[in-house]
């Protein structure tokens, strides 16, 4: 029989190589049941050899029955577990068990490592306990031994657990979340004389808004400014708000000069004040006294109450005018020139009716010694009241810098504010610049071009003297202007080389520039002749041509347009400028100017212009390529007058009052409105054109239409103009005679223009007068017809109804 157990031998030592043994024990017998082991390397005693058997001198040879386990053990008798468990004796046998924190894997606990292939593996308890309040602060994983932090996340507290758990052996976590309950702020304190704006929310973050009932507002803090916001805080509690309502005063009634208030010291909303006169003031406007209340807003409410002192001439102060003045205030300031050195500048009608004089004293303003400038001296009379001048002026040897953009002043003024004006001049060293060029010479030149430098002048190789001194100095002056050169050097080329249809502009000997002649242009080339080395001019290549009108057959249709045939002289698009100029015979200040400009490619040219009626024109057309300008003069006719909006209106009887408007015209100078009356008598013909219409005579109103009044436009600056018609004055020449009773009238508006020969008018019917005097007799004539016919009608149906009660009355005495 073989035992399988696992403690070491009794031996003190042993082989350090671990070697393979097949261990055998036979089924049904007893073996004494070693102790189980402690740790995970188990101790395994030596196998017992049976001593009964004398033929065996080592181990028994393995039988065909019984369970064989395969091992690893050490030359020290140890039988090596898996990794992670510890072995443990049996009775007949031994097994492997997982360490604690480690399970089994691929196989069940125990394991049998003879014949399983499992391990032990780390317990992993996954993801840490936390709720929906709960966050993992921090942790080392989720294996066995692992330990995680836990805490309440933003807007909970914690109420009660643990804030740690500890993966276990079995798998679990050792503790459950902490419990986390969320923070409420709870009701908001209110506030005296506040309302709460809220929307009833007591989580964190929950904002409420104080706002000032009516009758109060917020206490102001200039160095702290109040805040009227409140906000739920993690702590649970609501932020403090520093709004403080206080109630809404005005405080001192308003100031009204020259008036008394009467008030009881309340400056509470609602409060009021009464305003009148002092005894020295009268209302000069508007009533006799007048209430201020003290607004919601904490403002006195304006007082519309005007008092005139009885003091009269404004006092004056030296060297002071007067800036405002009320009647009862007088405010002065200091003329220009002057300032306010001490005193009040108010001057006030006291009751007695002088004035308290203001003690303002202006003292002249003093610029005081102006600043120099480098390199300049100051042209100056030494004064130093407003006004004064100081002009600077640059030393020998310098002069004034120059700036395209903004040229540079050598003027100071002494202003308002007691500164001398900042002028911008700066004064640098003078230079001549480059030495003039002399057409054939040879300058021999230092470099230098300060005041007093010099260059020397020569004539060329191909050049010689014609006049003058050998050498010619020219030297840089104290204007930065290079010396004229007495050096004349006369070219070896001969007379000036000549071009068709061209003239000399300019001649050196030397060089020779072109020009074409008059009614020529230039269409190519170079205009310049040049003299060369061998004597022999390089003759300019200008091209002159022809210049043709550039505007032909001008002339003038449908009164405002212009035509004309285009010469386009070598362009393709030729640009005109028109320009017409507009005068009146009538109206002597009148000018209509204007120019336009015109782009065309078009051998016939049509414009048309925004003339004026009635104008004498002058018009002028220029073609820009070549500047050639055409002339025609025009006059526009005289148009039909636009007449004015007027409001018709029926009256019943006269007089009739009529209204109208009106807008300015530039024909008003020449034209007119005249109110003409037609009576409706038989049939009505009325012609506006009509150039014989009468006036009336000596007041009475013919048979016929008449003109009533005339009114010259020229002479009318109101835009609305009130006309009564049979008013029995005289309107611009003819008389607003009475209309007659019974008759009926058309009253017509007309507007002429007239110039010189030319005749236009245009006419709006303005109202139509009726007389009632007829009709109203027909009508009273009527009506007492009826009511008679009621009466007479009454009276017979009282006699009928009499006359069968009489009869009734008799049948029944019978």
């Amino acid at each position: 029989m073989y035992a399988s157990a696992c403690t070491a031998s009794s031996g003190t030592g042993g082989p350090s190589a671990k070697t393979k043994t097949n261990v055998r024990s036979e089924r049904g017998r007893s073996v004494a049941p070693a102790p189980p082991a402690t740790t995970p390397w188990a101790a395994m005693p030596a196998p017992v050899w049976g001593a009964s058997d004398p033929r065996t001198t080592g181990p028994p040879s393995p039988r065909t029955t019984g369970r064989t386990a395969r091992t690893l053990m050490s030359a020290g008798g140890t039988l090596r577990c898996v990794e992670r468990g510890r072995c443990v004796n049996l009775e007949g046998d031994f097994e492997c068990r997982c360490l604690l924190g480690y399970r089994a894997h691929n196989a069940s606990d125990p394991l049998q490592p003879l014949r399983d292939k499992g391990s032990c593996k780390v317990v992993d308890c996954g993801p840490p306990p936390a709720g929906e309040a709960v966050r993992v602060l921090s942790t080392n994983g989720t294996a066995y031994g692992s330990v995680v932090l836990m805490g309440c996340k933003d807007g909970f507290q914690w109420r009660r657990g643990d804030n740690s758990s500890t993966c276990g052996p079995d798998g679990t976590w050792s503790r459950p979340a902490p419990l986390c309950q969320e923070i409420q702020c709870g009701e908001p304190l209110s506030k005296p004389h506040a309302r709460m704006l809220w929307d009833n929310g007591t989580r964190v973050g929950s904002v409420l808004h104080y706002q000032c009932e009516e009758g109060y507002r917020p206490s102001t803090n200039r160095h702290s400014p109040s805040t009227n916001r409140s906000v739920c805080g993690e702590d649970g509690q609501w932020e403090e708000s520093d709004l403080r309502c206080e109630e809404v005063s005005c405080g001192t009634p308003l100031i009204v000069p020259g008036t008394k208030p009467m008030w009881d010291g309340r400056s509470s909303a609602g409060s009021k004040v009464l305003y009148m006169c002092s005894a020295s003031y009268y209302p000069e406007s508007g009533q006799g006294s007048f209430t201020s209340t003290c607004s919601e807003t904490g403002e006195w409410g304006h007082v519309p109450l005007n008092c005139r002192a009885r003091c009269r001439l404004t006092p004056s102060l030296a060297h002071a005018e007067v800036a405002w003045y009320n009647s009862s205030v007088t405010v002065h300031r200091c003329v220009d020139g002057y300032r306010s050195s001490r005193g009040s500048s108010v001057s006030v009608c006291g009751n007695a009716g002088q004035w308290q004089k203001a003690t303002l004293k202006c003292i002249e303003i003093q610029c005081g010694e102006p600043l120099s400038k480098p390199h300049a001296r100051m042209l100056w009379d030494n004064g130093t009241r407003v006004g004064s001048v100081l002009h600077y002026q640059c030393e020998e040897g310098y002069r004034p810098s120059t700036n395209r953009h903004s040229p540079s002043t050598n003027r100071s003024v002494c202003g308002e504010d007691g500164q001398w004006e900042e002028s911008d001049l700066r004064c640098e060293e003078l230079s001549c610049g480059t030495p003039l060029i002399v057409p054939g010479t040879k300058p021999m030149w230092d470099g230098r071009s300060s005041a007093g430098s010099k260059v020397l002048y020569m004539c060329s190789a191909s050049y010689y003297l014609e006049s003058g001194q050998v050498g010619a100095v020219s030297t840089c002056s104290e204007t930065g202007e290079w010396g004229q050169v007495p050096l004349n050097c006369r070219a070896r080329c001969g007379p000036a080389p000549s071009l068709a249809h061209a003239e000399v502009a300019w001649y050196n000997s030397s060089v020779t520039v072109h020009r074409c002649l008059d009614g020529y242009r230039s269409s190519r080339g170079s205009s310049v002749s040049v003299c060369g080395k061998a004597g022999q001019w390089q003759k300019a290549t200008l091209k002159c041509t022809e210049v043709k009108p550039a505007v032909n057959d001008l002339r003038v249709f449908n009164e405002k347009c212009l035509q004309w045939r285009a010469e386009k002289n070598d362009v393709d698009k030729e640009i005109y400028k028109v320009v017409f100029r507009g005068t009146r015979d009538y109206q002597g200040a009148f000018r209509h100017e204007k120019r336009q400009l015109l782009h065309s490619w078009d051998k016939w040219v049509e414009v048309c212009l925004s003339l004026l009626p009635a104008t004498n024109y002058t018009i002028s057309v220029i073609a820009l390529s070549t500047r050639f300008t055409a002339n025609i003069t025009t006059n526009t006719s005289l148009q039909v007058p636009q007449a004015p909006l007027v409001l018709y209106r029926e009256l019943d009887a006269p007089p009739a009052t009529l209204r109208l408007r009106r807008s300015a015209h530039t024909l008003d100078a020449i034209s007119v409105y005249q109110v003409v009356v037609v009576p409706l008598d038989g049939t009505v013909v009325f012609d506006c054109r009509s150039r014989g219409i009468p006036g009336s005579s000596q007041g009475v109103p013919p048979s016929s239409q008449y003109i009533t009044g005339q009114f010259p436009l020229g002479h009318m600056n109101d835009t609305e103009m009130i006309f009564t018609v049979g008013d029995g004055r005289f309107h611009g020449g003819f008389l607003n005679a009475p209309l007659k009773r019974g008759t009926s009238y058309y009253v017509i508006l007309r507007v002429v223009s007239q110039w010189k020969e030319a005749f236009n008018s245009s006419c709006v019917l303005w109202a139509k007068v009726t007389d009632t005097s007829y009709v109203m007799r027909v009508s009273s004539l009527l009506a007492a017809c009826s009511v008679g016919g009621l009466l007479l009608v009454v009276l017979l149906v009282y006699i009928y109804i009499w006359f069968f009660k009489r009869r009734e009355s008799r049948l029944n005495s019978q």
